[in-house]
């Protein structure tokens, strides 16, 4: 898999110089780039000359490249005409090469003064901003190849800490230390339904200056017949206010184009993160007892790993579930909840009957041999499905409409990253690369399982995924701890985890709705083994403001809540978490202060309940979130209401505390306000507005959200959301008037 990485970045490296072009985006951004040749199997092309209308021939090939003024600077574009009369290879274009410091600029600054923001392709990738002259674990994580995709144990992988070339999918976001508003610029492509891409960024030996900068388009040696055109995606070259809001615009970009899908239902019990591989049909059935006798609303209930038979046949396992999973749908329904099914529908059992119908369907190299790979480390190697292959469309097809027909309602598709991992594969079609092939596989699935139906997509590409799936898992596999543990193997940290997601936030609710994967909120030490197959998944070794945490985590994500427990065995401590959040009814957190450590530490939700139709006309007010996620030590963390992005105006605010229901004060928007902060431990603060003398709510002690759990009041008394009436409640009301404020508290129980 690495030869084809390897030589296609030699065959880029040794490309002749060609002429440059100069792009001054004002306010001292200004790059001068070059595009070199196409890289084709088996040439080394010289360097284009471009003429006035961005044209040019080189041996049989003309180019055409399109620069566009944009709001904020540039776009380019790329493309490439075969007129030989034989076909081509094409391996790679590259519409925008930069070679030293003095070619790059960003507000009048160079690489020792930037932070990048790095976007990446596959889930176990690890994005986020890193200084790209230091030598940290941000840093470390950024110079991962974006082929490197799989990691064992679906954990995040890791690169030699000696490595300079920082690589990223489909781009990366520059943030001068210094500048004037619109400092920040964006080069990236937008999207991945033509191709992968790899923005990377190579400083020099000693990291003091830049020494290339490359825009390439990946191809992967597709055949381009003669009178053919392949052209790259839309380069974008753009300033902006800000890192969020040129991500957030990305965003927008893809979902103009290719549409968005956001899930309607958000809370999920889920399997696979307490029973793994030895789910049985008594264990759902002991659960669904129990979410019947607890109070907490999911509204689907996903049957993961290991229900099946076989990789392909797709049949249901009898000795685990002797009544089938049509049966196992029923009753699921029948407790109230849409039942959803994992399956990873790209890999292929060499055992299994499907290959004896379509035989088709196995992707091969440029060898000719079968690709095989395998999920998990104790599994065994299955072929890789080739969505272009004649028989894949009817075999895919089958597939959904069987799992649709048994009535599951919510579809979970893993390891769909598979089919574009290996750089060497050759599709049935060969006119298509590893992007072309995952978007038609994805396209195949989504029309099968019809619109009603829910997909989630773990382990897929981005950008490609957009308009065909509800639910996007957002990182890595979660573990049952915090840092590592001794003599556990699958021991990285739960901070990547949260990473990944507060770096992806940007997607959410524009393209789809993210899953930051399940809670697990058990007190079950690593010696407490589950049966005997990967013991690991039902540990829980958090301590209590650690499992506090995790919860904030789901909180901010504004996504899917998902829960993995063997109910029977929750303390009822933990178990009241969980109506913290669920049902979700928040939105996608803002982060604000900055984010100069591994995790951003301050951000932002903010409430308006008259948006919702029936509810009760409260005033919008934001939720503040302090976490203290950054090492092992305790600290104070502050925040001004005057620096909340979007806070309602006012000329106080009262400061009310959820975990400690604390009410800390009323503050002027210059004032400050202080927490300390044990390790790994967050707080969250409901901050109201306070205008005329009235009487307020200000704090509540049942959903994170500090509001949205509330239908009505009658008189003085909140009436909960339905879905809230089984629990207890305590709500914390000021009576404001001439600057002198008088605290009250109503308890209610409305069950």
């Amino acid at each position: 898999m690495k030869s084809a990485r390897i030589l296609l970045l030699f065959l880029v490296a040794c490309l002749a110089p060609a002429a440059a072009g100069t792009l001054d985006l004002g306010n001292g951004t200004r790059l001068t780039y070059t595009t070199p040749a196409p890289v084709i199997d088996g040439e080394k092309l010289p360097a284009p000359d471009f003429d006035a209308d961005g044209r040019a021939l080189v041996a049989g090939l003309r180019l055409t490249r399109t620069v566009t003024a944009c709001e904020g600077g540039f776009t380019l574009r790329l493309s490439v005409t075969n007129t030989r009369d034989t076909a081509i290879a094409l391996r790679g274009l590259i519409p925008l090469q930069i070679h030293a410091q003095d070619h790059l600029l960003v507000a009048g600054t160079s690489i020792p003064e930037w932070t990048i923001f790095r976007m990446a392709r596959h889930k176990n990738d690890v994005p986020g901003p890193f200084r790209p002259t230091l030598r940290n674990e941000a840093a470390q994580e950024a110079a991962a190849d974006n082929s490197q995709g799989v990691h064992g144990e679906d954990d995040p992988g890791e690169t030699a800490a000696g490595a300079v070339s920082y690589h990223a999918d489909p781009g990366f976001v520059i943030i001068p230390d210094t500048g004037p508003e619109t400092s920040a610029l964006f080069i990236g492509f937008d999207g991945q339904t033509e191709h992968l891409s790899d923005v990377s960024v190579r400083p020099d030996k000693n990291l003091a200056a830049l020494q290339t900068l490359t825009a390439l388009a990946e191809f992967d040696g597709v055949a381009v017949p003669p009178g053919a055109t392949r052209t790259t995606h839309t380069l974008y070259i753009q300033t902006g206010k800000d890192c969020d809001s040129l991500l957030r615009a990305h965003a927008q970009r893809i979902k103009e184009r290719e549409g968005a899908r956001i899930a309607d239902k958000r809370n999920v019990f889920c399997t696979w993160y307490f029973y793994g591989p030895e789910i049985t049909a008594d264990d759902i059935r002991k659960d669904l007892g129990e979410l019947k006798r607890r109070p907490v609303k999911f509204d689907t209930f996903l049957i993961d790993y290991n229900w099946d038979d076989r990789f392909g046949d797709w049949n249901s396992n009898l000795e685990r579930f002797p009544d089938g999973m049509q049966a196992m749908a029923r009753e699921i329904i029948q407790a109230g909840l849409t039942p959803g099914l994992w399956s990873c529908p790209f890999f292929l059992d060499p055992k299994s009957e499907a290959l004896k119908r379509y035989p088709d369907l196995p992707l091969k190299n440029r060898k000719g041999e079968r690709i095989t790979n395998k999920t998990m480390p104790f599994m065994d190697p299955c072929f890789v499905l080739d969505p272009t292959a004649p028989s894949a469309e009817a075999f895919l097809t089958e597939l959904c409409r069987k799992f649709t027909g048994w009535g599951y309602g919510y579809l979970k598709f893993d390891f769909l990253r598979i089919v574009t991992l290996d750089e060497n594969a050759v599709f049935h079609d060969r006119t298509m690369n590893r992007a072309q092939a995952y978007r038609r596989g994805l396209e195949i699935l989504r029309r099968a399982a019809g619109e009603r139906t829910m997909i989630g997509i773990w382990g897929g590409l981005y950008e490609a995924s957009a308009g065909l799936v509800d639910i996007m898992r957002s990182g890595s596999d979660v573990r049952g701890h915090w840092d590592p543990l001794p003599g556990d193997p699958h021991s990285t940290r739960y901070p990547v985890r949260m990473r990944q997601t507060f770096a992806r936030a940007f997607y959410d609710d524009i393209l789809w709705t993210s899953d930051q994967d399940a809670l697990q909120l058990r007190r079950r030490a690593f010696a407490d083994r589950w049966r005997s197959t990967r013991p690991h998944i039902s540990m829980g070794n958090f301590t209590d403001e650690e499992a506090f945490s995790l919860v904030v985590y789901r909180f901010l994500g504004g996504g899917v809540v998902q829960v993995s427990e063997k109910l029977d065995e929750l303390d009822q401590d933990r178990y009241d978490l969980y109506k913290m959040v669920i049902p979700a009814r928040a939105p996608v957190a803002r982060r604000f202060g900055g984010w100069t450590d591994y995790l951003p530490e301050k951000f932002a939700s903010h409430f308006d309940a008259k948006k919702e139709s029936g509810r009760m006309p409260l005033p919008p007010w934001s939720v503040i979130t302090l976490c203290n996620w950054n090492g092992n030590t305790a600290r104070a963390l502050a925040f001004r209401p005057a620096d909340v992005p979007d806070l309602p105006a006012a000329p106080v605010y009262v400061a009310f505390e959820f975990k400690t229901q604390t009410f800390l004060g009323v503050y002027k928007p210059d004032d400050t306000i202080v927490q300390d902060l044990p390790p790994h431990a967050a707080r969250v603060i409901r901050l109201t507005p306070l205008g005329a003398s009235d009487r307020h709510l200000v704090g509540t002690d049942l959903s994170m959200t500090c509001g949205m759990e509330i239908q009505s009041l009658d008189g003085a008394t909140p009436v909960l959301d339905p879905a809230f009436r089984d629990f207890p409640a305590t709500f914390t009301f000021i009576d404001y008037k001439n600057g002198k404020a008088i605290i009250t508290k109503i308890k209610t129980n409305q069950h």
